[in-house]
């Protein structure tokens, strides 16, 4: 167990149920994916690339390069490929993992099979490492920044608390704990990896969340453990203001969005610990506040009861946030769950964390 005890969670509900069918049927219909069905003739075809986000071709160059940084303004080309392949898989894994563990072991079979291909396939599994992330045409071949490509393999993780309790596959087992522990040798000792880290944005937020999720996940990697804890501890001392905002963010054209994304990976960090019996929900930084600041400063916000002052480009649409329901669960704060019932719409299996209903309590 990492962040679920299905055993714990009570029914879904039928319409939940039969809605989970659907889905899962539909998934099972199409093949399973590896990562070299996606390639590039300057990437090794069995590596996970993609283009940054916010970088667009360079009007005032004949070819286009170097590409140039549009902050906030996405490029449609970052969201095919392998990063589309990817965010996709996370999905469907969570919903047939889901859908095995509550209405038949197939969906669980179906699961396994598509993380085994991606994975673990011998001659197409993806290797476990993220050089070729969110990189810049004609300026490099991937980012530190790309780490944040892989914060949707929580799912992944999360999917397995289900899989877990449903089926008995050692091997597959096995080897995905050895996949990701590799993995998190790499955000902790590679070059991209280390830059990442010490980014002290988001990025280094989802570093430590990461780290924390697979290294649990993996086992016996104590030291990424702890690097992770030291990491949250440090964001709240160092970048966490007396008003309870992340400041780094501000700068952001969607500043309200890396708030939010910010204070989501450090709210997985605490629950994280929470499982291996380290309480940093309740710890308080030297500044004598901790996590729950963060949360009264951006609640007003999120709940319409105040605008948001600061740079931001478009309007944003939130799911009911996974974050505020268990901050309210872990810090016996239950108006904090209240934002959720200002959202547009409810989280799916596509959000982080997949919908409220597998949500831990």
């Amino acid at each position: 167990m990492v962040l679920i005890r299905p055993k714990n969670l009570p029914h879904p509900g039928p319409e939940n149920l039969n809605t989970l069918c659907v889905s899962a049927n539909r998934i099972l219909k199409h093949a399973p994916i590896f990562v070299t069905d996606f390639t590039r003739p300057d990437i090794d075809p069995r590596n996970y690339y993609s283009i940054g986000r916010y970088y667009h071709p360079n009007p005032e160059t004949a070819d286009g390069l170097p590409w140039v940084s549009r902050d906030g303004i996405a490029n449609p080309a970052a969201d095919y490929g392998p990063k589309a392949a990817m965010r996709e898989l996370a999905r469907d894994v969570l919903q047939l993992a889901v859908a095995g563990f509550f209405i038949d072991e197939k969906y669980a079979l179906g699961a396994t099979e598509r993380m085994t291909k991606w994975f673990l396939d011998c001659q197409n599994g993806m290797r476990p490492h993220l050089e070729n992330a969110q990189m810049v045409p004609g300026v490099n071949t991937g980012r530190p920044a790309g780490i944040i490509d892989s914060h949707m393999w929580l799912n992944f993780v999360l999917a397995t608390d289900f899989l877990n309790a449903t089926i008995t596959n050692n091997d597959f087992f096995d080897g995905m704990r050895e996949w990701f522990g590799q993995y998190s040798d790499w955000l902790m000792y590679s070059s991209n990896g280390i830059a990442a880290r010490d980014i002290g944005n988001n990025i280094s937020a989802w570093w430590a969340a990461q780290i924390m999720a697979f290294s649990i996940f993996a086992g016996n990697r104590d030291a990424q453990i702890h690097a992770a804890v030291d990491m949250y501890k440090r964001l709240i001392n160092e970048r966490l203001d007396n008003a309870g905002c992340f400041f780094g963010e501000l700068r952001r054209t969607r500043s309200l969005h890396y708030c939010l994304f910010h204070l989501n990976a450090m709210t997985l960090i605490a629950e994280l610990a929470n499982g291996i019996g380290i309480d940093l929900w309740n710890w308080r930084g030297v500044a004598g506040f901790g996590i729950e600041r963060a949360f009264d400063f951006l609640a007003p916000y999120l709940s319409g009861r105040a605008a948001w002052p600061h740079t931001q480009i478009a309007a944003e649409q939130f799911p009911t946030l996974f974050s505020f329901h268990l901050a309210a669960c872990r810090l016996g704060r239950p108006d904090l769950d209240k934002v959720n019932q200002m959202q547009s719409r409810a989280a799916t299996f596509g959000d982080i964390m997949g919908p409220q209903w597998i949500w831990p309590k």
